[in-house]
């Protein structure tokens, strides 16, 4: 099975975020539209994906809106590329996710 990874928020933690999620396959970076350039590239470069999103009008409670609608267009945009897909927020990451992506793997 083939397994992608969206990384969903902004661009804050970007270098942290890239160095680590960079050494797996199928990485989206689902973001918004207004992100600094020069973070964007960075993240390009190291070969990972951007998505990039128009804001919610309403950011809803705790940026709920904010959260479903990157997650949403991340998603999207790797349903027909991959089999499962992992979604991360971009102030996480995920220590031994090769042995969670393994675990996963086939699961509901």
């Amino acid at each position: 099975m083939k397994q992608g990874i969206v990384i969903q928020g902004p661009t804050e933690y970007y270098k942290e975020l890239t160095d680590y999620y960079s050494q797996f396959n199928n990485v989206i970076w689902a973001t918004w539209n207004d992100e600094s350039v020069v973070r964007l590239d960075y993240i390009r470069n190291k070969g990972i994906e951007v998505i990039l999103v128009d804001k919610p009008k309403l950011s809803g409670y705790m940026n709920v809106n904010m959260q479903v609608k990157s997650s949403f267009a991340g998603i999207n945009y790797l349903e027909d590329k991959v089999d499962e897909i992992l979604k991360v927020r971009s102030d996480t990451i995920v220590n031994n996710l090769d042995r969670l992506l393994f675990r996963l793997q086939g699961k509901q």
